[in-house]
């Protein structure tokens, strides 16, 4: 197809967007199929907390490049999120307290307090056994953050109005 110029390259934008749902996808699998039942099931704690918080970063870095930054590195999502112009972080925490009413969180929590919280979560969790313990995590929060972020990079990418 390339000699004849009828493939295009993926936009990285979109490529790291769909990249982040993918995570996303794998967290919100882990979290219905072991998080939400009773008795819990411990050994999708990992999994979930890993596949969200990776998710979270690519949200974050491609809202980073939506923005036209350079492109970030680390882990870090409390540093991330600081990074990021004043006014998507505001749009960002609006959204964020609408998903938290939603799902009967406390709207009042911001999520830039959650991201702080769970700032090294994908570094601490996804080598666990090496662990003596780690930070302690809230779920529906981290399922929150996740929703926000997919809807506000994802209405970024769309093109509506009020993302920006």
């Amino acid at each position: 197809m390339r000699a004849h110029n009828l493939a295009r390259k993926p936009d990285p934008l979109v490529a790291m967007y769909t990249q982040a749902r993918a995570f996303a996808e794998s967290s919100q699998q882990a979290y219905q199929n072991g998080l939400t039942r009773t008795p819990t099931n411990i050994l999708s704690v990992a999994p979930f907390v890993v596949n969200s918080a990776f998710s979270i970063e690519l949200y974050l870095k491609g809202l980073h490049r939506s923005y036209g930054k350079t492109e970030k590195t680390g882990h870090s999502l409390h540093k991330l999120y600081r990074e990021l112009p004043g006014k998507c972080r505001k749009g960002i925490e609006v959204l964020f307290s609408k998903v938290c009413e939603a799902r009967n969180c406390d709207k009042e929590k911001r999520l830039e307090v959650i991201l702080k919280e769970h700032d090294l979560a994908f570094v601490e969790w996804r080598y666990l056994h090496e662990k003596e313990k780690t930070g302690r995590i809230q779920v529906e929060y981290m399922v929150a953050s996740v929703i926000a972020l997919d809807d506000y990079l994802g209405a970024m990418i769309k093109g509506k109005k009020g993302a920006t």
